[in-house]
């Protein structure tokens, strides 16, 4: 996947949003049966989110353009046989709704 254009929020700033963001689904899994497909979306929502944390950290990113970069390498997380069965549709969703999410 290519790299989004910003302008984003910095590094610091998109990895305090994510958690924030992380929070909400918890919660909003917890409250959910887990064979539902609400809880599904949720949880591979959540997974894109942990991993572009874990990229970002990993990295010490500071940039906003590191914020970018971790969108579009954050979905490489789908490629595990976990989640083979994503949708490409459901994969784009979770990126634009990161995009939304980090842009400035």
């Amino acid at each position: 996947y290519s790299q989004p254009k910003g302008p984003f929020v910095t590094a610091a700033d998109a990895i305090q949003i994510l958690n924030d963001e992380m929070i909400e689904l918890k919660e909003l899994m917890g409250g959910l049966n887990s064979s539902t497909n609400q809880y599904k979306v949720a949880n591979l929502k959540y997974v894109y989110y942990e991993h572009m944390v874990r990229l970002l950290t990993n990295e010490k990113a500071t940039s906003s353009d590191h914020v970018g970069k971790a969108i579009a390498r954050g979905l490489g997380i789908y490629a595990s046989d976990v989640y083979g069965n994503i949708s490409e549709q459901q994969k784009l969703a979770n990126r634009e709704g990161a995009i939304a999410l980090l842009r400035t």
